[in-house]
């Protein structure tokens, strides 16, 4: 969830030309910098002039972005970088010379391209962080003016009072829920009969639903237990361990002292200086995003709270994890694994001296040698014994209320323990579960939500696609003496109706050989439970959800505005009584948007009841900055089926 990288989107249709949409920024705190930027070929970009940067267009709708380079290869065609996706007709080519682009212009366009439609070759327009006040497409912002301090990106509210803050995320999710209406409403086309919630009246203030206002975070001073910091160079050219202060696309790679940002601990922000002053003495390089070089790259810490300690201002750390992300690419192993020793020494040294004492339990290296700091999930993790203990772990614990969670390098879990536990509390209150509800978490992560309101009901069936995230699940379960859980480790489209599927047995089906038959025939309330990474929920998985007879409530967990809207059409919106189309490939996805394909899709929605939104309510687990979540309840429109939709805003 929390931290899923998106491939650049390509924007389309242009008449004069075909230009390459920006990625979507990262929350500074959690992710660090633009890991979607791409690099060059020769990791040199100065020089390159807009007739070098060129559109193709007509190329074929199944070509990707390997099977362009090589199409491009066969053609004899010299370039310094190429990209295309599947399910887009265009594709980008940069050049080192004007001769190389001439050649590929004439070679490209005697071929033929996409539905018989021949190849055409045209400038790409500049990208809208390389043109300036002027419109002049050549002129980058290489030289962009960095904030004076990175808080000012990574809590640009930190100047406004809480109640301030509040005030403006609630303003914020009001307007999301008027854009749902809009959107949905140009849904019903053809005839199809407009719900009594998309005309909502004054009361409501043009909203989807009856918005409850916002919930305040318990803690708003340091509450991240979570914090990835990158490694490399200040404006300075010191070696910093903090956070980018701004956008590499904009020619910003300089790095920022944390030391300002009210959302980061103090635990947090120790490690950082730690590791800073390590990585000074050290003889390997910090990561350089110009030419993807150097072998420090990041830092993440993970904290571990006591339990109970919800009323503190300052919540208690028990338990804290420092994972060390390296590029070890030319470094030989007797060399990289005694700089790991002495890093092990300096950073237990520095935490067993300071005053008071500060808690170090484990400490890992991860080694990943991609471009991007978003490393893959099985990338190695070695693990380093702490000197004083020679116990090396790879995990710490964390709670939840009453329960203790245990938490992997990688494992998703809330960054804000405590406001966490008021918005899981609010979605099982709403919920209105009981013994006879079978609970379904898809994108469940370490089983946090699931656990929590396990003992409200009969059973618990988790989704996740994190093994390590799953393994957690499963302990956790235990450590929590709860044993009405099954936990799956899969796609969520994958596996989504095959599981509601297989609890929807109806007695007299039923088989004395199958222990789970006896299981199936009391839950008579089905609810799910839905916290999907940035990109939202699978189109496959929503549309089970939408069709599935018993399913009565969901909870859905959602980290992007968009994609929230876009998720919720295909739940809420009216069935067309249009024909289906037949397939995908008839419908014209160019420069669409997330929530115009949304609306495509819906047209191949089976004929089914739809949702009501009936109130939403804002929870912030994330002061100082512009997110916040908040939980929306549906209703089926035959009232006998309820539906309960939990929405994160991050």
């Amino acid at each position: 969830m929390a931290g899923e990288k998106e491939c650049v989107a390509l924007a389309l249709g242009n008449a004069a030309g075909l230009e390459e949409a920006p990625a979507s920024g990262n929350d500074p705190t959690a992710a660090g910098d633009d890991e979607e930027e791409e690099v060059r070929n020769d990791g040199d970009q100065e020089g390159r002039s807009k007739g070098l940067r060129k559109c193709v267009q007509n190329l074929p709708w199944s070509m990707g972005g390997d099977a362009f380079k090589r199409l491009l290869e066969e053609q004899d065609i010299k370039f310094a970088s190429a990209k295309k996706r599947k399910g887009k007709t265009v594709g980008f080519v940069e050049f080192d010379a004007a001769e190389h682009a001439e050649h590929a212009k004439v070679k490209l366009e005697a071929m033929t391209g996409s539905k018989g439609k021949k190849p055409k070759v045209s400038d790409a327009l500049p990208r809208s962080w390389e043109a300036d006040e002027t419109g002049n497409g050549d002129a980058k912002e290489e030289n962009a003016e960095p904030p004076k301090d990175v808080s000012e990106v990574v809590t640009p509210l930190a100047s406004q009072s809480y109640e301030e803050q509040l005030r403006e995320k609630r303003d914020g999710v009001a307007t999301v829920l008027r854009k749902f209406v809009r959107h949905t409403r140009k849904c019903c086309v053809h005839g199809t009969p407009v719900p009594e919630w998309l005309t909502p009246g004054k009361e409501k203030g043009g909203m989807a639903c009856d918005f409850e206002g916002i919930i305040a975070s318990p803690v708003v001073e340091g509450y991240r237990n979570k914090c990835e910091f990158s490694i490399g160079s200040s404006a300075d050219g010191e070696s910093v361990v903090g956070f980018q202060m701004g956008m590499f696309r904009k020619g910003i790679t300089a790095i920022g002292n944390p030391r300002n940002c009210r959302n980061v601990s103090d635990i947090a922000k120790f490690y950082a200086g730690a590791l800073e002053s390590f990585i000074r003495t050290s003889e390997f390089q910090v990561w350089n995003k110009e030419n993807n070089s150097g072998f420090w790259r990041m830092l993440t810490v993970r904290e571990g709270r006591h339990p109970r300690t919800c009323e503190e201002k300052v919540p208690t750390v028990a338990e804290v994890m420092l994972v060390v992300q390296v590029s070890p690419s030319g470094i030989a192993n007797d060399a990289k694994m005694k700089e790991y020793e002495r890093m092990a020494r300096e950073l237990s040294s520095a935490a067993f001296s300071a005053s008071p004492p500060v808690t170090l339990t484990a400490l890992l290296v991860q080694e990943h040698v991609g471009v991007s700091n978003a490393a893959p999930a099985d990338a190695p993790l070695i693990s380093l014994a702490i000197p004083g203990t020679e116990v090396s772990v790879q995990h710490i614990h964390d709670y939840i209320g009453d329960l203790q969670f245990r938490i992997s390098p990688t494992a998703f879990f809330q960054v804000n323990s405590f406001a966490a536990e008021k918005l899981y509390a609010l979605a099982g209150e709403w919920a209105g579960l009981g013994p006879n509800t079978l609970l379904f978490d898809i994108c469940c992560g370490t089983g946090t939500i699931g656990l929590t309101l396990a003992r409200k009901v009969g059973m618990v069936v988790g989704i996740e696609i994190n093994a390590d995230a799953v393994t957690d699940a499963l302990t956790n379960a235990k450590l929590n003496d709860i044993s009405n859980c099954r936990f799956v480790c899969a796609k969520a489209e994958d596996v989504v109706n095959k599981l509601l599927n297989e609890y929807e047995v109806l007695p007299e089906e039923s088989s004395e050989d199958n222990a789970m038959d006896t299981d199936k025939k009391r839950f008579s309330n089905v609810v799910v439970i839905v916290d999907p990474p940035r990109s939202g929920l699978h189109p496959t998985v929503t549309k089970a959800l939408r069709v599935h007879s018993r399913l009565k409530r969901l909870v859905y967990v959602s980290c992007n505005p968009d994609t929230l809207i876009a998720n919720s059409i295909e739940l809420c919106a009216p069935s067309s009584t249009a024909d289906k189309q037949k397939n995908g490939r008839g419908m014209n996805i160019k420069g669409m948007s997330s929530m115009g394909y949304a609306r495509q899709r819906m047209k191949n929605m089976p004929n089914s009841e739809p949702f009501k939104p009936v109130k939403a309510v804002a929870v912030d687990l994330f002061p100082h900055t512009h997110h916040c979540e908040m939980v929306m309840l549906l209703q089926s429109f035959d009232y006998s089926l309820n539906f309960h939709f939990t929405i994160a805003w991050v």
